[in-house]
């Protein structure tokens, strides 16, 4: 979301850059795992590679929750701004060209049917109020550096569903 979110400072502004992605096999069946993954820059103490741990196994929540965790994490750090990049056509288009609408028609689609996803883009969207984002869409396996690093740990997100059933306790983002 271009110029939202100025928290009123003046002078220079802290600016992160951060990649983020999903991964989930066996998208849209039963049995899915997904995994998510937020990429800082090598060896960044607040990379991540975690299991999505509760709720549907989808892609879609899995790009969704690394977005969440990484503006958690720039919030945190005191970044003015953040600049996300993602392969989620998806996400972007949610997040620059429909939340506001869903907000406003209380989380209703166009259609008067439920936001999928409505606590992680709720979530999100509490984020942006307080922190400028803006999104920019990178194109996936495409060699990418920062977004080949995103995909990987989310790849091994979900590898970390299938080898721990109660992981609830190790991640707690």
């Amino acid at each position: 979301m271009r110029g939202r979110g100025y928290n009123g400072r003046r002078g220079k502004i802290n600016t992160a850059v951060v990649y983020t992605d999903g991964a989930c096999s066996n998208n849209g069946y039963d049995g899915a795992k997904a995994g998510y993954g937020v990429y800082w820059g090598p060896n960044h103490p607040d990379n991540i590679s975690a299991p999505l741990l509760e709720g549907p196994q989808t892609n879609n929540r899995a790009e969704y929750t690394a977005v969440d965790v990484a503006l958690h994490q720039a919030r945190a750090q005191d970044y003015d701004r953040v600049i996300v990049y993602t392969d989620s056509d998806l996400l972007i288009r949610s997040l620059e060209q429909y939340i506001h609408k869903w907000v406003r028609n209380g989380w209703l689609t166009a259609n008067g049917m439920p936001v999928k996803n409505r606590a992680e883009l709720e979530s999100i969207y509490e984020h942006m109020q307080n922190i400028e984002v803006i999104f920019e869409h990178v194109p996936a396996h495409s060699g990418i550096p920062g977004n080949e690093a995103a995909d990987y740990f989310a790849r091994e997100g979900v590898k970390k569903n299938y080898i721990c059933d109660n992981c609830a306790r190790y991640y707690n983002y």
